[in-house]
């Protein structure tokens, strides 16, 4: 679940009870493909270093419940190179959900190769779900918790959002610094950064110093 007592800026912050995520996607799909943060630069850095890292994102993201979260985490110490592979599993559906989003979010049409590698995981998503339906409601519900388990899940999430009505609020931070995602639904439908409080400010006090040291300039 989302963090309730303070929002979270600046990409995230470490904490003695461990890393707490900025979620500003909109959506589970979004919010993992900006797990990277700098990455348009060569100082990028990995905000899902470790299993338990994924963890504690799916916990914050409402993925996993309390108890769902302690026994992958009991898992994961039990089998440590299993839980390696499937955070690496889910890195890798985070850089193609980002090559397919980001194009979108640019208006431009994504690679087949991305197309093929999210359709094959999507495939082996559904195999690890079945339908539920409560009155008029039909979901997705996991037949099992795996720790793979979180890459299905958001697999589902990121196809839902694809074909979805809200695909067209889909956007690209602005700042030069910034790739994260997220779904715009201002009024105006003109909301640039991921966070205006960061990227926005940032971009915005450069604007003023780059006005007031042109202005400086003496004319000969």
């Amino acid at each position: 679940m989302k963090n309730k007592t303070r929002k979270i800026r600046r990409g995230g912050i470490a904490t003695k009870h461990g890393y707490l995520y900025e979620l500003t996607g909109g959506d589970p799909a979004l919010d993992l493909a900006n797990t990277v943060d700098n990455r348009p630069t060569e100082n990028r850095w990995e905000l899902i270093p470790s299993y338990l890292a994924l963890l504690s994102w799916a916990k914050q993201m409402g993925i996993l419940n309390r108890s769902e979260e302690l026994r992958l985490r009991q898992q994961a110490e039990k089998f440590p190179k299993a839980a390696e592979k499937a955070r690496k599993q889910t890195v890798s559906l985070r850089e193609c959900l980002f090559e397919i989003f980001s194009n979108v979010a640019d208006k431009r049409s994504a690679s087949a190769p991305a197309l093929r590698q999210f359709e094959a995981i999507l495939r082996s998503a559904i195999h690890e779900h079945r339908l539920t339906q409560n009155q008029q409601t039909v979901s997705w519900v996991r037949n099992d918790t795996g720790l793979d388990s979180i890459t299905w899940t958001v697999a589902l999430s990121a196809s839902n959002l694809l074909t979805s009505n809200h695909i067209h609020r889909l956007r690209r931070c602005a700042a030069t610094n910034c790739d994260w995602l997220f779904l715009d639904f201002s009024k105006r439908g003109n909301r640039r950064w991921c966070d205006m409080t960061i990227c926005g400010n940032r971009a915005k006090a450069n604007r003023f110093y780059s006005r007031k040291k042109n202005s400086g300039r003496k004319i000969s």
